[in-house]
């Protein structure tokens, strides 16, 4: 229950706040090759008139009252920019926005109008990188390939003024592949015929039926290639580092124009080889802020006593190149790598949430564990928080946790945690818990620097400090049922599942592997490794990437779909597990239920009995026999167990050889007797439809049970716009199997009709009579809303409660329960799904569709003419093409037209999909 009402909270919020639109990106405002358009458009955006969300860089501001901009992706592929025409922003190149906007066709060029909001996230970023293209790429007029580059930032090289100004300020350059057209929007420049120029940038535009190329400055019109960049200040930290340490490389680098790369080429062997990495001005430690022009670069670990040499290798726009030291790699730069005690920089860190938004205040909680073959504890912990995030860096912020760290101290200088007195191993790990910090306002991936040392050692940087990703989607998260589905699409490939630990590793193997865990698809996988991962223990919400495996055991009747190899990352902790499907012993024998979390209640045929290193308990509900498998590792008790027992077993469904089974892992997982049941059972209503204003009426419930369950209390609650003449016990008559004449009724508050004692079952229902209803005095679909509970329990509302049809309407009318929808991402039906009910005057023409956020039909539901009354229809979270849709807010949309009037009247409201929050 909390997971979906976490959702229906996130969904509420975005529906209440003002609305910013679905992201999308500026590559999906602008692509379009096929379709040209009509008169003035210029293969216009898809979008063309939809609302929608994007985010960029802004690359050129105009000056002036109207401060209308340019915005491009941050990937820097084609089709990646666009015009902004708005003055209410009024950004500064660099700055790093996200806008809610109106794709717009001005004479063929697309252009983003009416924007609805916007959000800073940062300045003084960057620029896209420039697209070099030829002249001949912005020649021809309206074409697809120049479209491509509409809004985005691009050069020509070595040009030739062609035609000079004209009086629009407009000008012609050619590099021999076909003239190119330049206009002065926002810088003028007087060009002389015949002029060589080396380099041209700026932003591709379109106007009056032509390709243009808008130069923002001086700095872009570039008359003679000039000097190449400057390189000082290089430097590297630590200056003497362990065999266990990383080195960060820092140089300042300069240009007369742009620096287009940066590079760190390093040898560990004497310069036989050269290994290389980029290095960026991100604004990662210790480059302290982004485009100050201090760049960063990595070099690895590397081994004790040897020498390291580096140099740094700059390129600019120009395609110009220099090296520190100049005459590198002849002279380098260089340094020793010293030992250090075992044990030093050994460890793993994790940390949680490791995915945080843009400015988001957050507690991050991580996690160190020594390394098993490590005899020595680790005594000394530091971490190092991540340029860019905002704290107090006060030691009251920071808590430690954990047996590791229970006799430790904590001291806090800058940025920098330090951990003493610590007794960190394998078995016993230990918890910092930094409170008060904000994530930074650009996205970045940033890295908590974590080292360790020994009693007598160094601290130095394990192998792989946690990374905390800022603002950036996480990896693709594969539904399990997709991959249960069809294991054969999925073999061999690798996925990431986000997911409960129903089953831990340990339980059902102690020297590897074997553990079982559940996601919101409502399927179960499991996971095989020959490492014990003991993060993966019951409750963890993790993350898991692996290989894919169905793995079919020699002369066993089905395989097995795992996935194998796994990398685990713990999201959270102490998560409520899924619900188990309630499955007959007959029911459960069956392939489809392999790895998911299932529950059956049986008579156990006969006493528990040891086999092959565990028990075999085989129960019978009368469907057919299932085995629960119990390991001896799991430690479970069945002593007290005997035949004839009714006994109750959860786990998740198995294959050995020929037959199927369960496994069960915890001693909480199997019980005697029945398991706690509330709300569930089913009813239905007599009559189902009735007309507005009948009244003295009786309405009939017939409520039954599921399986073995039997229920004992029930309430049925009627509706508010009903009225009900006799608000007492003498109006209810109960008739049934499920209704003996020990059963009692009661009246709460003269609407709620409460049983006790009663003996409500699959077979044996139980019928209530209600009598001298008067129905509401206009047309809407009432709900009946029936609570069942088996004996000492709590009442809770069935699923699906019964409901009214109260025709006589003139106006068309929806009834949508509120609450997330979470499609079936695996086997559906075009029955099973979201019921939309609705009615309608009779002999109405209707329509009933749904609707993106963005104004696209998804799907029509129901499209008809001469309709007469009440109707309901089951979406089952697809859309036209049965694809699933995604996650998001669509519109449901009601048309009716009454044919005898000739009046249309309409309702909506809005369907929220998604998947459960935990």
């Amino acid at each position: 229950m909390k997971c979906g009402w976490r959702a229906i909270f996130v969904a509420v919020m975005i529906l209440g706040l003002p609305w910013v639109g679905m992201a999308t990106t500026i590559y999906d405002v602008q692509y379009n090759e096929t379709n040209q358009g009509s008169g003035d458009d210029c293969y216009p955006s898809p979008l063309d008139g939809q609302q929608v969300t994007i985010s960029g860089i802004v690359t050129a501001v105009m000056t002036g009252t109207y401060q209308n901009f340019w915005l491009e992706d941050f990937d820097n592929g084609l089709w990646g920019g666009v015009f902004i025409f708005d003055s209410t922003i009024k950004p500064s190149p660099g700055d790093s926005l996200t806008i809610t906007a109106t794709p717009d066709e001005y004479y063929g060029l697309t252009e983003m109008k009416s924007v609805s909001n916007f959000e800073l996230h940062s300045s003084g970023n960057p620029m896209p990188s420039i697209l070099d293209i030829t002249t001949a790429d912005l020649a021809g007029g309206c074409n697809a390939h120049s479209e491509a580059y509409e809004g985005m930032l691009v050069r020509v090289r070595d040009v030739v003024v062609t035609q000079g100004l004209d009086s629009h300020g407009q000008w012609y350059v050619d590099d021999g592949s076909g003239e190119c057209q330049i206009d002065d929007d926002l810088f003028h420049y007087d060009p002389v015929m015949g002029e060589n120029i080396a380099v041209i940038i700026g932003l591709a535009d379109y106007s009056y039926s032509e390709y243009e190329l808008i130069p923002r400055d001086a700095d872009d019109i570039i008359l003679e290639i000039t000097g190449s960049p400057t390189i000082r200040n290089t430097a590297h930290d630590p200056v003497s580092p362990l065999f266990t340490e990383s080195v960060t490389v820092t140089s300042q680098v300069t240009d007369d124009g742009t620096v287009s790369s940066v590079t760190l080429f390093y040898s560990a062997d004497g310069g036989t080889s050269w290994d290389f990495t980029s290095m960026t001005d991100d604004g990662v430690a210790p480059d302290e802020t982004a485009a100050d022009d201090v760049y960063t670069g990595l070099i690895g670990a590397q081994a004790e006593g040897i020498e390291v040499e580096y140099y740094i290798q700059a390129t600019d726009n120009e395609d110009l190149e220099s090296f520190d030291p100049q005459n590198a790699p002849t002279s380098t730069y260089s340094y020793v790598v010293r030992g250090g005690l075992p044990g030093d920089g050994s460890g793993t860190a994790i940390i949680s949430p490791d995915s945080v938004d843009l400015s988001q205040a957050v507690v991050e909680t991580l996690t160190v564990t020594g390394e098993p073959a490590l005899q020595t504890p680790l005594v000394t912990v530091i971490v190092v928080v991540p340029q860019g995030w905002s704290w107090s860096q006060s030691a009251a912020d920071v808590s430690l946790a954990e047996e590791g760290f229970s006799g430790a101290t904590v001291g806090v200088v800058g940025d920098t945690i330090t951990v003493t007195s610590a007794a960190v191993n394998d078995r016993t790990p230990g918890q910092v818990i930094i409170a008060g910090l904000t994530s930074p306002g650009s996205m970045t991936t940033s890295t908590f620097l974590v080292k360790t040392s020994v009693e007598g050692g160094a601290p130095a940087e394990i192998d792989s400090p946690p990374q905390v990703v800022v603002g950036a989607v996480g990896p693709e998260i594969t539904p399990i049922a997709d991959i249960q589905a069809d294991p054969s699409q999925y073999e061999g490939k690798t996925v990431t599942v986000r997911a409960v630990v129903t089953i831990g590793a340990g339980p059902l193997d102690n020297t590897k592997t074997r553990a079982y865990v559940q996601d919101e698809s409502g399927r179960g996988i499991n996971l095989f490794d020959y490492d014990l991962h003991s993060t993966l223990a019951r409750g963890n919400l993790v993350e898991v990437t692996g290989e894919v495996e169905d793995y079919l055991g020699s002369g066993y009747i089905s395989a097995t779909t795992e996935i194998k190899d796994i990398t685990v990352t713990v999201l959270d902790t102490n998560q409520a597990l899924p619900d188990p499907i309630l499955l007959s012993t007959g029911g459960a024998n069956d392939a489809e239920w392999d790895g998911t979390w299932i529950q059956v209640t049986g008579v156990m045929l006969e006493d528990p009995y040891l086999i092959g290193g565990g028990y075999n308990v085989n129960l019978d509900d009368g469907s057919g026999q299932i085995c629960i498998r119990i390991w001896e590792t799991t430690g479970i008790d069945v002593s007290e167990f005997t035949e004839g027992d009714t006994v109750t077993a959860i786990g998740v469904g198995s294959v050995y050889s020929s037959t199927y089974q369960i496994l069960t892992g915890y001693q909480e997982d199997i019980f005697e007797g029945q398991p706690q049941a509330e709300g569930i059972g089913y009813a239905s209503i007599s009559p189902a439809t009735v007309n507005a204003t009948d009244e003295g009426f009786t309405e009939t419930v017939t409520i039954w049970s599921e399986s073995t369950y039997v229920l004992t209390d029930l309430s049925v609650e009627i509706p508010l716009s009903w009225t009900w003449n006799l608000p007492q016990v003498g109006s209810i008559q109960l008739s049934g199997a499920g209704f003996p004449s020990s059963t009692t009724v009661e009246i709460s508050g003269e609407r709620t009709i409460i049983i006790h004692q009663a003996a409500v079952t699959e077979t044996d229902q139980g019928v209530m009579a209600i009598l001298d209803l008067n129905a509401p005095t206009i047309g809407e679909i009432s709900v009946f809303r029936v609570k069942t509970a088996v004996s000492g329990q709590s009442l809770k509302e069935i699923q699906n409660s019964p409901r009214v049809t109260v025709e006589g309407l003139d106006k068309a009318i929806l009834s949508i329960e509120p609450r997330v929808f979470v499609p079936n991402r695996g086997s559906y039906t075009d029955t099973d799904g979201f019921l939309i009910e609705f009615n309608v005057p009779t002999n109405s023409d209707v329509v009933l569709r749904l609707y993106n956020i963005e104004g696209r039909v998804v799907r029509t539901l129901v499209d008809e003419e001469q309709y007469a009354g009440p109707g309901q229809v089951v979406w089952n979270g697809r859309d036209e093409l049965r694809g699933v849709v995604p996650m998001g807010v669509y519109i449901c949309h009601l048309e009716a037209t009454d044919r005898d009037k000739g009046i249309t009247t309409t309702d909506q409201a809005p369907i929220v999909v998604g998947t459960p929050l935990n």
